[in-house]
């Protein structure tokens, strides 16, 4: 049994190494294609965009793509084996394909674990390398956000039209005081203006709206220093850090942002469970591949690829599918992210009692 763990885990390690490889030229070559012009415009060398942006920018991308990676190793690798016939003289020599099975689930579960290093540790490194070069040297940065509704206290809200974190301003800003479901301030302001830290800002062209029980008054101030409980680093495009984020810093951000009662929430929660779903989905899918290639069919090892880009790229579809729904709807991050890996898995568990 130990000649035969070995021989598996060398063949599926070769065949997921040459696949990320291929991957890894292909990712790397289309992008610099694509943006040739843009490197030449900047007076970018490409052999310096390589060593500088390239070295993080396709380990990112292959760290998002790789459990369908596994997966179509484990898929080629177990369906060549059969269409050799060697599954099937194992099985004339005693072995059950259970028995097959084990190392190709250590493998997969070894895997996993380096997937959920890679997404919590890894992959955020290296976000932060390549948005560095983005923002830097390509000038790719946005730095405007929108439609910013924020909770500064148990009963006071916060709107605001458009905030550029790049001059620490924003433009058109509600505030409103609330006692229970009763209005009883609001400022509203033409300019929202860093001052200094600690959290100081300046409204500017102000309108002061007091309710009162049966009229309300009206007061106008040109400038109106005020104290909120928000710096300008938290008003920035909440896209445009994510993925650098780790996970105990995504956590924190998660926090901070249900306190504001920011509309980031979802977004943020279905990021952090993404995280954690990618090393599960990849166990799943090893199953899944060993399974539907340990079988020796007319199609061959074509046969088995085409089903297994159509298992893969499903997945992904399902996947972007839920979360769209997650943020234009009330579902939940956790229900949304989850449900495609419960489907895989009972696809799983179906192709497996099948193909028995």
């Amino acid at each position: 049994m130990k000649i035969l763990w070995k021989y598996l885990w060398i063949r599926l390690t070769t065949t997921l190494l040459a696949l990320l490889t291929i991957f890894s030229l292909i990712i790397t070559v289309w992008d610099i294609s694509e943006r040739l012009s843009i490197f030449h415009d900047e007076g970018i060398p490409v052999s310096k965009a390589i060593t500088d942006y390239y070295i993080y920018f396709t380990p990112f991308f292959l760290i998002m793509i790789f459990p369908l990676l596994v997966f179509m190793s484990t898929l080629f690798t177990i369906s060549r084996l059969a269409q050799r016939w060697e599954i099937i003289a194992l099985y004339n020599g005693g072995i059950s394909f259970n028995q097959i099975l084990t190392p190709i689930l250590l493998w997969g579960t070894l895997l996993s674990f380096l997937q959920l290093l890679f997404s919590h540790l890894v992959q955020p490194a290296f976000a932060d390398k390549k948005i560095e070069f983005e923002q830097t040297r390509l000038g790719w940065y946005l730095p405007t956000r929108t439609s910013i509704i924020l909770r500064l206290g148990e009963n006071t809200t916060m709107w605001l039209n458009e905030f550029d974190s790049e001059k620490k301003r924003g433009y058109t800003v509600l505030m409103d005081r609330f006692s229970g479901n009763k209005l009883e301030e609001r400022l509203r302001a033409n300019q929202l203006i860093w001052i200094d830290s600690p959290n100081y800002w300046l409204l500017v062209n102000v309108s002061h709206w007091k309710w009162s029980e049966n009229h309300y008054d009206v007061f106008k101030y040109d400038t109106l220093p005020v104290y909120l409980n928000i710096t300008p680093s938290e008003l920035k495009e909440v896209a445009e850090f994510i993925d650098e984020l780790k996970t105990s810093e995504l956590q924190d951000l998660i926090q901070k942002e249900r306190a504001k009662g920011s509309s980031y929430v979802r977004e943020l929660e279905a990021k952090l469970h993404e995280r954690w779903a990618s090393s599960v989905v990849l166990l799943i899918l090893v199953l899944m591949g060993a399974r539907i290639g340990s079988r020796k069919t007319r199609g061959g090892t074509g046969w088995h690829i085409a089903l297994g880009l159509l298992f893969g790229f499903g997945y992904v579809f399902l996947a972007r599918v839920c979360l769209m729904i997650i943020l234009s709807s009330s579902l939940p991050a956790f229900t949304g992210v989850w449900i495609p890996v419960l489907i895989y898995a009972i696809i799983t568990a179906l192709v497996y009692k099948l193909r028995m």
